[in-house]
């Protein structure tokens, strides 16, 4: 017998009472029984459309080949009950706290803000915001992320955006597609048996923006606004779903190609390069840990090695994963001699220098650039690979504008075409006429941006007055077009890089002062940095006495 309520709603669904029972079919009872529970807490002409489909279709097409398709359907629907919401709760917090202390070196400012977003979540019982990770490859993004979530108790899963085909992965096939199925959102419910789960998706950047089945991105949407999380619907099951207690978790190695929808609905997280000691604390956790899988054999390193691995390791991105997969290759070269029967081994700074001898550590060798005029070193980024960047031009009198030569980007061009300009107007107020510019960016990697700006125009000034820019000296900085020096990005990763080619002097925006305060002390001592705001204070710094805004970084 059906309840008053469940007739009242067969009845708006077309269906009869008489019939339905007159067809032996317990599962369609069990089906209209779960579906308009309580349990479900959906609005009755929700109810009334669900039933008039899964019951209703079931009916006409008895003994088809869509039976077999409804009843896997109705099964995962009455199943949806079973799956259970959970809260945040101070223990929570204090248990990923612990574990991603103990998992990840550094990684301050990332920490803080996730625990905050859990911290929050528990005290107003709601789900944390969805989080953006921007970071370079191997700075362990993915990582922190995978162990929050495993520490948070309620499943997760890791979805890599990248090699999916399209957005009916995300959310579904239509009944309409054969072999049609839930999308990987629901089907982490179901594998988790919650509706809580933590869901990572990778490289968000490269989800790909192939419209054929749909913008993968486009069906993230959903997931990303509150008052369509609670009624998500996926496009294989067709029935709202509560999924406000999701909370999703995102990476990107740039922003570059995310849409401004996703980006918007974003709290977006930058993780900033490792320190020198954050990398020598990754490398001795990465020794002990190769060692315990080989105890009660060992190899040593001493402490002058682990630096000198950190440091050989900055050269590129200060990334973790360069630093582990230095580590396993050492063990791996001298796991022969351990097997064969020695016990323990010691590596010292100089069996690394052999490790190291056949790699070529730098881009280019500065050396080899001839000290003369029109050459300034620039300092450079590329998908966050921090190098100097050699700037060479040459100036004629006849003919006028600038050609650039190099990988370059148009934003870099354009940049390039503004340096011209300032060092044009700068050469005007001494009487001297700027002729055809050619400007050279030696080094073959692509890069673009406009940190080169203010090396460009110095560059240019150099060649035509002559002046010989130090060759142990590296200028970052952007410019407009009246000579203002302005700020630019990731300046710690490009001191350190300047540091570690050997530099001895940096012009760098006085915007930028306040990031000074990244780099460790003990390497600041190694180098002096000039800060500047207008070109003219770069002329003076380059080429003159150091006047104004000079200090020395201590």
């Amino acid at each position: 017998m059906y309840t008053r309520k469940q007739v009242g709603i067969l009845r708006e669904a077309g269906l009869s009472t008489i019939r339905l029972e007159s067809i032996e079919d317990p599962k369609s009872r069990e089906f209209i029984a779960a579906i308009s529970s309580d349990e479900y807490d959906m609005r009755k002409e929700t109810v009334v459309k669900i039933i008039k489909t899964y019951v209703g279709e079931f009916i006409e097409n008895k003994n088809t080949d869509d039976e077999i398709d409804l009843k896997t359907r109705r099964e995962l629907i009455i199943s949806l009950k079973d799956l259970k919401k959970q809260h945040y709760t101070l223990e929570d917090y204090k248990r990923v706290e612990k574990a991603i202390n103990e998992s990840h070196q550094g990684l301050k400012d990332v920490k803080s803000e996730l625990l905050k977003e859990i911290a929050n979540a528990a005290l107003k019982k709601t789900s944390p915001r969805p989080i953006l990770l921007v970071g370079a490859p191997g700075c362990g993004k993915t990582s922190i992320l995978t162990e929050v979530a495993r520490n948070l108790n309620r499943g997760y899963e890791i979805i890599s955006l990248s090699v999916l085909s399209g957005a009916f992965e995300i959310i579904g096939n239509t009944t309409a597609w054969k072999n049609a199925k839930c999308g990987k959102i629901l089907q982490t419910c179901f594998r988790t048996s919650s509706l809580s789960p933590v869901i990572i998706f990778d490289e968000l950047e490269k989800a790909g923006t192939d419209t054929t089945y749909a913008n993968i991105t486009s069906a993230l949407l959903d997931l990303l606004e509150d008052d369509r999380k609670c009624e998500y619907t996926d496009n294989y099951l067709q029935v709202p779903v509560d999924l406000s207690s999701i909370w999703p978790l995102f990476t990107a190695n740039s922003l570059k190609g995310i849409p401004e929808p996703i980006l918007d609905r974003l709290k977006i997280i930058e993780m900033k390069p490792y320190s020198i000691k954050e990398l020598e604390n990754i490398a001795s956790a990465m020794i002990k840990k190769n060692n315990g899988m080989i105890a009660p054999k060992s190899i040593k390193f001493t402490s002058d090695s682990i630096k000198s691995l950190a440091i050989r390791e900055s050269f590129y991105s200060y990334s973790a994963r360069a630093v582990r997969e230095s580590v396993d290759a050492i063990f791996a070269e001298n796991a022969l001699s351990l097997l064969e029967g020695k016990e323990t081994l010691m590596i010292r700074k100089t069996d690394l220098d052999k490790h190291y001898e056949h790699e070529n550590i730098k881009i280019m060798n500065l050396n080899k650039l001839s000290r003369m005029t029109g050459v300034a070193n620039a300092i450079a980024i590329s998908q966050y690979v921090s190098f100097i960047c050699p700037i060479e031009v040459n100036v004629y009198d006849e003919g006028d504008g600038i050609r650039i030569l190099g990988m370059c980007g148009d934003e870099m061009q354009e940049s390039a075409i503004i340096a011209y300009t300032v060092a044009e107007e700068h050469l005007r107020k001494s009487n001297m006429s700027l002729g055809l510019v050619n400007v050279n960016y030696i080094t073959s990697i692509k890069k673009n941006g406009d940190s080169a700006t203010l090396a460009t125009a110095l560059a240019i000034v150099s060649e035509k007055t002559k002046k010989i820019l130090p060759h142990d000296t590296a200028i970052t900085g952007a410019l407009t077009m009246k000579g203002i020096v302005l700020s630019v990005g990731s300046l710690a990763l490009k001191i350190q890089c300047a540091i570690n080619e050997g530099m001895r002097k940096v012009i760098v925006p006085l915007e930028n002062k306040k990031d000074i305060a990244e780099i460790e002390d003990e390497l600041k001592k190694n180098i002096e940095i000039c800060y500047v705001e207008t070109f003219s204070e770069a002329i003076a710094a380059s080429f003159g006495p150091q006047e104004k805004k000079f200090e020395s970084a201590k």
